[in-house]
């Protein structure tokens, strides 16, 4: 009876969809005003593009060009991700100058490792490549993260993470299914190597603008 008589207010659809949409809008908003949190998503957008691919590439390495077991070069992946991230820890993530530096040039050595990869054709060279690669990856992931936070105002946090990895996670799998069609057209080094020479460029845009002064927002 209580329960019947109880009056319980309307639940009003529109202005919530209008509150959903008007907090994407800031969102965007402040992403697009704010020019270090910009560059830091379009830096992840280009590695969501390059990574799909880099997975599928590791895989074709590890069984056509170096005839091994795919494990080992998870292994020596992880190992530098691991080192990458120490070395974060200790050195690099207590000054917000020298992280944006560092991210720079860890993209950068990312991109020329992975074209070193991409053209070696013995087992040891890249398992030596790789390693190296994947301690840029290590330094990378959570200077990306701690930048992001450092410079995202509390009230848009939220709006800014969960819009960056959306669109790194849905660009991952783009990337492997449109990678799976031109691996029809094109031989894997050739792949690799747009791919790596894009993320070399990607890291002299952000150390341009690094030197510029333009990252001190």
């Amino acid at each position: 009876y209580f329960i019947y008589n109880m009056s319980i207010p309307a639940h009003d659809t529109c202005n919530k969809n209008k509150a959903f949409f008007t907090d994407i809008k800031g969102g965007y908003t402040y992403i697009l005003q704010t020019k270090i949190i910009l560059t830091l998503i379009l830096v992840g957008i280009s590695w969501g593009i390059i990574g799909g691919a880099y997975q599928l590439l590791l895989t074709i390495y590890a069984e056509k060009i170096f005839h091994t077991n795919i494990g080992i070069l998870y292994t020596v992946q992880g190992a530098g991700l691991m080192i990458g991230s120490l070395l974060v820890n200790l050195y690099i993530s207590h000054n917000k100058e020298k992280m944006k530096k560092v991210f720079g040039w860890a993209y950068l050595l990312q991109g020329i490792f992975f074209l070193g990869f991409i053209l070696s054709d013995q087992l040891i060279i890249g398992i030596i490549t790789l390693f190296c690669m994947r301690i840029a990856g290590g330094i990378i992931v959570p200077l990306d993260t701690t930048l992001l936070q450092t410079y995202t105002h509390e009230n848009m946090i939220g709006k800014v993470f969960s819009f960056h990895y959306s669109i790194y996670g849905s660009l991952i799998q783009l990337s492997m299914f449109f990678t799976g069609g031109l691996l029809e057209i094109l031989s894997p080094q050739m792949i690799g190597c747009l791919l790596a020479t894009c993320c070399i460029f990607v890291s002299f845009i952000w150390l341009f603008l690094f030197y510029r002064g333009d990252l001190s927002e």
